[in-house]
Order: C-alpha cells, then sequence, then structure tokens
C-alpha cells in the first residue's frame, strides 16, 4: 500500500506556522487534564457514531503529548458484537489566540476493528498501524469551573484501513 506524503507535509507546515503565530505559552510545571468526546467516522462501516477520551500532558519545555481513544459499536448485519477502536499517541503544538486554543497534532494510530464478513483466513477482526493528523480548537470559557468545550478534526492515514477523516466534539476539564 502507497502512503501519501502530503498530508505529513501539510501537517508538519501548519505545526510551524501556528507555532510562529501564536504567544508563547511558558509553563513552569508539569500539567494534565483530560475530556471526554463523541466521535464521528463518516468512512467506517458507512459512517457510525462513537465515544472516546483524551489525556494531554503538558510538560514545563512545552511540550505536549496527547492520547487519542476512540470505540465505536456500529451495526452490522448478521453480527451481535461488531466493534471498532483506535488509539494514537500525538506530538502537539499551539497556544492561544483570545478565548481560542488552536492546537495541531501528529502521530501514530492503532486500530482495530470487526468485519461484517469474514476474511479469506477466516478471521473476522482487522489491525494495523498508521499516522494521526490533526487540528483541535477549544473555546477558553470565562465560567468559575474549568469545563472547555472543544473539536477536532483528524486525518487517519494508511494503515490497514486507508486514509480516513474522523470529527470529535467534547468537553475538557
Amino acid at each position: 500500500m502507497k502512503t501519501e506524503l502530503w498530508p505529513i507535509a501539510l501537517s508538519l507546515s501548519l505545526i510551524l506556522v501556528s507555532s510562529a503565530g501564536l504567544e508563547a505559552q511558558a509553563q513552569r510545571q508539569l500539567g494534565a487534564n483530560i475530556s471526554g468526546h463523541a466521535v464521528y467516522n463518516p468512512d467506517a462501516f458507512g459512517g457510525v457514531f462513537g465515544w472516546g477520551g483524551t489525556l494531554v500532558l503538558s510538560f514545563p519545555n512545552g511540550l505536549r503529548i496527547m492520547g487519542i481513544g476512540d470505540y465505536y459499536r456500529p451495526d452490522c448485519p448478521g453480527r451481535d458484537d461488531c466493534t471498532s477502536w483506535a488509539a494514537s499517541a500525538n506530538l502537539v503544538t499551539g497556544g492561544r489566540r483570545g478565548r481560542l486554543r488552536p492546537r495541531v497534532g501528529v502521530g501514530a494510530l492503532y486500530k482495530r476493528r470487526s468485519l461484517a464478513e469474514p476474511q479469506p483466513d477466516g478471521s473476522d477482526e482487522n489491525s494495523g498501524w498508521g499516522g494521526n493528523l490533526f487540528v483541535d480548537l477549544e473555546l477558553m470559557t470565562p465560567l468559575p469551573i474549568p469545563l472547555k468545550p472543544y473539536g477536532q478534526l483528524r486525518y487517519e492515514v494508511g494503515g490497514a484501513f486507508g486514509n480516513e477523516v474522523v470529527f470529535a466534539a467534547g468537553i475538557r476539564l
């Protein structure tokens, strides 16, 4: 399977541009936050909704690592236990502009999916590694509680499932 390089080049360009244009966020301590989200993948199972979460670790040197997990439970004709899940580890950069906190990231992705029909070897699951490119936009609210709505647009590249687009929206703590 041939992997296209333009998505990787585009994501690296976005990281450089966003880093240069945003004010520096000097953090002096290790930080972490978690979130939950609803997710939609229009390319899997003819379009499927699911749920998931993220964990963001922020280090004193400005490096951020974001783990993302998604779980889907689609309708598969003739199967009662059809599932799909994905997990990724990503390097993230971004800053803050007013009440918006845009981030871009790139990372490694692992997916596992039940198949509606068995493969020629008799297995009914497929899994594989790929890449993950994404944009994350968080809204900083003026509320006294630290709930921040966010949205993500992800492009999952390569692996056993080809290229897929994923949309997610949720609340970050």
